[in-house]
């Protein structure tokens, strides 16, 4: 009975001893743990930008264009406004402290180092209207609203500016950006376009496009600094066409064509800027995701009716001239829409990349936007989520430079074909170079055409 009673008192000594080791173990595990915990959860982590834009007034279809100083109706443009709207959608657990910083570039779009431009009075401001996002809505949390000019920003000099949104806790880098135009008319410039050819690389029609625009002005300009312009087309603020005298502008290879230019008059009579071989396109593709029967809230990515099929000159319906519309999203449904974008070559596999470019990534071919191609279904796939709205896109090929990852020598006449029925604006800018204040490029004039004549619905 002795014997019995010692080992079962030395079980529970060993058992007691196995607890007390275990519980030290666990303890200082959870220790360390809760030590590891705090740093974790204090470090800062920066809000995230969905989705930017800027636009004219508070119309979705006007171009992001400021007129300052245009009381003068001679040089009155046919597109232009007193103020624009930058609007952007952020993914945050609270509406994050931030400002936006104004900056001037040059015609190309780099800043100007150049110190009376750079007003840190009169270029910043943190005046955001803020809403939160629809209930439900996991993608985004909050949409800022800013208009400019306000009490805050005055814009003294014309040309092209960037904004760029800070975060107040971590203000090294922009979380954010994009472009609009402040123009001073100085000058009138009358655009108009005419069809000629390009010579494709695919079997697609040959239909181009000239692009000319007439400079006359009776302000006492010096021509010399009268020797640029730049072509856009409407909302594609990333696909310059410049037009030159100089010999200082680098030859790019973001395009797969090479364009031909003419420059010549003087700005006292009549100053000409040209540009040749630019392909038609097409009309542009229509993504409704306005239509919440097709398109309910989901987190599942959701396929159109039908697959996206190569095109050569064949259109369903009107475009929106490349602008994102929201106008008919009901009213708590401005959400984002996880959409799989469905490609179908028809057996045409392409020998560059492949991107899905349109108003809902401001027209910007990336890396982020490129496509892969899915040998089992033989469709090009791509997720991404997406605003809800009406959307113009397209599908551009072309090659990504993985060294800066830019997309390098793309066209949109691969899939997308070519043809005259495409109703695409193009604006034209009209820069001077200016000696005062150190020296920077202003904007003078600006006009716009499409293939039916001169644009005359922006005002």
């Amino acid at each position: 009975m002795k014997v019995q009673n010692s080992n079962r008192f030395a079980q529970i000594a060993l058992f007691s001893t196995a607890f007390l080791l275990m519980f030290f173990l666990v303890y200082s595990f959870e220790v360390n743990a809760q030590d590891d915990k705090p740093q974790f959860d204090n470090e800062s982590i920066p809000p995230q930008v969905r989705f930017i834009r800027a636009y004219g007034l508070d119309k979705e279809q006007f171009p992001p264009i400021v007129l300052t100083g245009a009381n003068n109706q001679l040089y009155q443009p046919t597109v232009g406004y007193d103020y624009i709207t930058i609007e952007f959608d952020i993914a945050a657990s609270v509406p994050p402290a931030l400002y936006a910083k104004f900056v001037h570039c040059t015609y190309d779009w780099k800043e100007s180092e150049n110190i009376f431009l750079r007003d840190i009075f009169n270029n910043r401001t943190t005046m955001f209207d803020w809403t939160s996002a629809p209930i439900g809505q996991k993608f985004y949390d909050y949409r800022a609203k800013l208009q400019i000019p306000n009490q805050q920003v005055k814009f003294k000099y014309s040309g092209n500016w960037k904004v760029k949104i800070y975060d107040m806790e971590n203000d090294e880098k922009p979380i954010c950006e994009t472009r609009f135009f402040v123009v001073e008319p100085r000058a009138k410039c009358f655009v108009s376009m005419f069809p000629e050819f390009y010579r494709p690389e695919f079997s697609v029609s040959s239909t181009g496009l000239v692009v000319q625009g007439l400079v006359t002005t009776k302000k006492n300009l010096i021509d010399g600094n009268v020797k640029r312009a730049v072509l856009y087309k409407n909302h594609r603020w990333f696909e310059p066409y410049v037009i030159s005298s100089g010999f200082d502008d680098e030859r790019t290879n973001k395009y797969r064509y090479i364009f031909g230019t003419m420059v010549n008059g003087f700005i006292n009579s009549r100053k000409m800027f040209r540009i040749e071989g630019l392909p038609a396109e097409n009309s542009y593709r229509i993504l409704n995701l306005a239509d919440l029967a097709y398109y309910p809230i989901t987190k599942h990515a959701i396929r159109p009716a039908f697959s996206d099929l190569p095109r050569n000159g064949n259109y369903l319906y009107p475009d929106d001239d490349g602008v994102m519309i929201t106008d008919y999203v009901p009213l708590g449904y401005e959400d984002y829409v996880y959409v799989e974008f469905l490609l179908d070559p028809e057996g045409h596999i392409s020998n560059d990349d492949v991107f899905v470019v349109g108003s809902f990534n401001n027209w910007k071919p990336s890396a982020r936007w490129q496509m892969y191609y899915d040998e089992s279904d033989r469709y090009y796939k791509l997720r991404q989520w997406i605003p809800r709205g009406r959307h113009n896109y397209m599908y551009a090929s072309g090659k990504l430079n993985i060294d800066n990852m830019s997309v390098e020598r793309y066209s949109y006449d691969e899939y997308e074909g070519n043809t005259t029925a495409g109703r695409q604006t193009y604006l034209m800018f009209i820069y001077y170079h200016e000696f005062d204040y150190g020296g920077f490029d202003s904007i003078i004039a600006v006009g716009g055409a499409n293939i039916n004549g001169v644009v005359q619905k922006y005002r």
